[in-house]
């Protein structure tokens, strides 16, 4: 995987020559049951926000579909055809995109490639600290492991009016109104941030950087049980490393951007499920209901209920 920015513009200008968003595919979080499970002994949906992200360290089982983010995400296929499991509110299906359509995926759904044919893509994934954009050229066959070719994390110019219209394409459901004003949506979004890449001066990633992405990936994956070191001995580095990543290359400390994490997908869940606050304190990692109230009026100078409450 390169890290190339040029390169990724190349292939803005080329996809903006021409309609880029023939058709918008919506994928929304996943409130399923777990593959395997009967409707007599399903688990609660906090319980299966814990177990449907692949557990990296132990390899134990977890759901086979996928992957999930807690993020929004945009696939926008080039060229080819693009093979999915999706993962999508009560149930779980295959799509294939064609050249010209593009898969908007809510946070928490569920998504995993069927490597069954040649495809050209460009992603963007719109997490609260970066927006990174994946470039990746995939060839019938050839080994699953095969990752993006090139890519890059836009993290100035202006990175939060591009975000801002992403975001607003990434509200929208499938339906008449994503149909009418989706593309045209999009495709503003993508000017913005073809004009954020032209007027980005982050300086090329070195090993250092390119290690704390994918560190970052990892929390990203699953804040709720990550710890530092798990992540050390995973990337078979030190425990003080992962700290001086973090503060290098997050200005913060790997503790303060681990809180982050949680807490801005507590937030999420608050907004979006009607889980309880003691299910979301579980589901995010905290050690106890009790610490999470603190943590969020800390943070938030409000507490858990009184945000969810205004929010509604």
């Amino acid at each position: 995987m390169e890290f190339s920015r040029e390169k990724i513009i190349g292939t803005l200008e080329k996809m903006l020559e021409r309609p880029p968003f023939r058709k918008l595919h919506f994928a929304e979080m996943y409130a399923g049951a777990p593959l395997g499970e009967t409707e007599e002994n399903e688990l609660s949906l906090a319980h299966f926000r814990h177990l449907q992200y692949k557990d990296m360290f132990t390899g134990k089982g977890r759901i086979s579909i996928g992957s999930s983010f807690p993020c929004p995400r945009i696939s926008c296929v080039l060229d080819g055809e693009l093979s999915l499991n999706v993962g999508s509110g009560k149930e779980i299906r295959e799509i294939n995109l064609h050249a010209g359509e593009t898969l908007v995926m809510k946070p928490y759904c569920i998504v995993g490639v069927r490597w069954e044919s040649s495809h050209e893509v460009l992603g963007l994934v719109l997490a609260p600290e970066y927006l990174r954009l994946v470039h990746s050229i995939y060839t019938h066959p050839a080994p699953p492991l095969h990752g993006p070719d090139h890519f890059y994390h836009l993290t100035d110019s202006l990175r939060r009016a591009t975000t801002y219209a992403l975001n607003a394409a990434c509200s929208l459901s499938e339906g008449p109104e994503a149909d009418r004003i989706g593309p045209s949506m999009l495709e503003n979004a993508f000017a913005l941030l073809l004009a954020d890449m032209k007027k980005s001066s982050l300086p090329d990633f070195g090993k250092a950087r390119s290690l704390w992405t994918r560190i970052v990936d990892t929390i990203a994956a699953s804040p709720e049980t990550v710890t530092r070191k798990q992540l050390a001995a995973h990337f078979r580095i030190t425990e003080t490393y992962v700290s001086r990543l973090f503060s290098t290359c997050a200005g913060m400390t790997f503790k303060e951007y681990l809180r982050n994490c949680r807490m801005n997908k507590a937030l999420q869940m608050l907004e979006e499920t009607p889980l309880t606050i003691e299910e979301i304190a579980w589901s995010c990692g905290f050690q106890s209901t009790s610490h999470f109230i603190y943590s969020f009026r800390l943070m938030h100078k409000i507490s858990p209920g009184l945000y969810r409450r205004l929010k509604k």
